[in-house]
């Protein structure tokens, strides 16, 4: 009987196993995979320049160390315009919650023209690469006094085609505190013409 009971136990906590885990590929599938319409805007009437936010213009949600950069939030974009290379744009991140607990250094974000998952040495010789922290140093040395806003590309030449992607991760291959696991965040990314007069944003 207790030669019984134990297989039983074993096999349910087998069974919890399987789930837990299970569970957990299910949220981080979901928590990659959003739902949310694409915002496209038009920022240069002019040379009909325009920005797509793959899966909207908004980064929500929890945040947990990972390895890799690509491990954890991603906000895909594309640029575009008709007539490359006469005009440039502005691109920013603009903060509407960030715990404390989350302005260190090893929380981090990286903008690369190359998606990382696919080679994740190519941001070494892409078109695009600049990368920064959340440390309040890091984000004083990005802020933009006219939006109050982060800005990741200034005066940046609007191309035929561009592909981008805004990585943000905690670094979990550093020692970092416990308790930033699991915190949420809530960012907006948009972009803005540079050349005066000519621009205009909506949907």
């Amino acid at each position: 009987m207790k030669r019984n009971k134990k297989i039983f136990l074993m096999i349910i906590g087998v069974l919890l196993t399987i789930i837990v885990v299970s569970g957990l590929t299910y949220a981080f599938y979901v928590w990659r995979s959003s739902s949310s319409i694409d915002v496209i805007i038009n920022i240069d009437n002019a040379s009909q320049t325009v920005v797509t936010f793959y899966g909207g213009d908004n980064i929500t949600g929890k945040i947990t160390p990972t390895q890799y950069a690509y491990q954890g939030r991603v906000k895909q974009m594309n640029i575009s315009s008709n007539i490359a290379g006469n005009d440039t744009f502005n691109l920013y991140l603009k903060i509407n919650t960030l715990p404390n607990a989350l302005k260190v250094d090893y929380f981090k974000w990286q903008l690369t023209s190359c998606d990382l998952s696919v080679n994740s040495s190519c941001a070494s010789t892409t078109t695009v690469n600049v990368s920064g922290n959340f440390s309040t140093t890091s984000m004083n040395n990005f802020y933009d006094n006219d939006t109050g806003d982060l800005l990741l590309l200034e005066d940046e030449p609007i191309p035929n085609n561009l592909d981008l992607y805004l990585y943000l991760w905690i670094d979990g291959n550093v020692d970092n505190d416990l308790s930033i696991g699991n915190l949420d965040i809530n960012f907006d990314v948009y972009a803005k013409g540079t050349s005066a007069g000519t621009y205009t944003e909506g949907s």
